[in-house]
């Protein structure tokens, strides 16, 4: 891929508290096994995974039955839901009948994001291993750290607030690296020579997901 100029990327993060929504249809992604919010419902993209979800399908886009919840798998951020075996009929369809969504924006003067990945690698050295460290790699997560130019107090006040980040390159219109995260910290920079600057960090609370498209 070419270099990608950094000022066409863009930040959004939610908000709460999360709304309803009922009778959300899903875009088949063609197998009938996984469903999606499409981009004409973006606003409902990032579902509240504290709350009851109801899914149902039908056979031909009308006739619909709740899905037993065995049956599939939600991944929240995104809003898709994967059947373990595909929907069959004429017209397999797919639907949340009630659910909950964040609603999201963007950050206002952010001037930067960084994502670290990190991997948690244990020491597992004993007396066997011949003088060298032997290692066993444990658990992943990850860090954002935004900058911006203070505006406001609004993640000050939002500090151990879970949240989804959603960070986009600016390839295209949609790819993004998002993920539930915490607020760690916020702090505040003034100098004399300089806007007044705001840096807060987020710890991840789950996978963090790269969508292409």
């Amino acid at each position: 891929m070419a270099a990608l100029a950094g000022y066409k990327a863009s930040v959004y993060v939610t908000s709460t508290p999360s709304l309803t929504f009922t009778n959300l249809a899903l875009v088949d992604g063609g197998a009938h096994t996984v469903f999606s919010v499409g981009a004409g419902n973006s606003a409902k993209w990032y579902w509240d995974e504290t709350q009851p979800f109801t899914v149902q399908t039908a056979p031909d886009g009308s006739t619909w039955t709740t899905a037993n919840p065995s049956t599939y798998t939600i991944q929240y951020v995104g809003g898709i839901i994967t059947f373990n075996s595909a929907v069959t009929g004429g017209t397999p369809s797919a639907r949340v009948s009630a659910g909950y969504y964040m609603p999201y924006s963007v950050v206002a003067r952010a001037k930067s994001i960084e994502i670290s990945n990190m991997l948690d690698i244990l020491d597992a050295t004993d007396f066997s291993s011949g003088g060298w460290k032997t290692k066993i790699a444990a658990l992943a997560g990850s860090e954002y750290k935004l900058e911006q130019w203070w505006i406001d107090t609004f993640y000050a006040s939002m500090l151990g607030n879970r949240m989804v980040v959603s960070a986009y390159t600016g390839a295209n219109a949609n790819q993004r690296f998002e993920g539930y995260a915490f607020i760690k910290d916020d702090s505040f920079k003034t100098a004399v020579n300089s806007l007044n600057e705001e840096s807060i960090s987020f710890e991840s609370d789950g996978p963090v997901y790269c969508i292409q498209s």
